[in-house]
């Protein structure tokens, strides 16, 4: 009879951390899905507005950059050039669209330039 108790101890202990661990696993795993809300046409102008300033935040840092690598990542500052153009023309376009998968997509392009730029930008800073 003891023998008995024994494994229903072990197998209810092991049940009991299988579970244990099967909840921690599930409120991680939520924590981690929440969804993004679209993106909407009514939050375009604050999107451009804050990006803008990001730009230009950027593109002072950059200047500053010049003037102390001016010879010698030519390339680099042409990139970032080109990504900052690109960039604020997304930004004008942006305005002008109303399909939310249009916007969701044109704000990813925009993201994608920015997130070029930040990179050139830290490149530089390591040199």
């Amino acid at each position: 009879m003891a023998q008995g108790n024994k494994s229903r101890i072990i197998i209810w202990t092991i049940v009991g951390i299988l579970v244990v661990a099967a909840v921690i696993f599930l409120i991680i795993a939520r924590k981690g899905a929440q969804t993004a809300l679209p993106f909407t046409t009514e939050q375009v102008p604050k999107y451009v507005e804050r990006t803008t300033k990001r730009f230009d935040d950027m593109a002072q840092e950059m200047t500053e950059l010049r003037g102390q690598f001016a010879n010698e990542a030519p390339d680099v500052f042409q990139k970032f050039d080109e990504a900052m153009e690109k960039g604020r023309a997304a930004l004008q376009e942006i305005q002008t669209l109303t399909d939310p998968a249009a916007l969701a997509s044109k704000k990813a392009e925009i993201e994608d330039y920015r997130n070029t730029m930040r990179g050139l930008i830290k490149q530089l800073k390591k040199r």
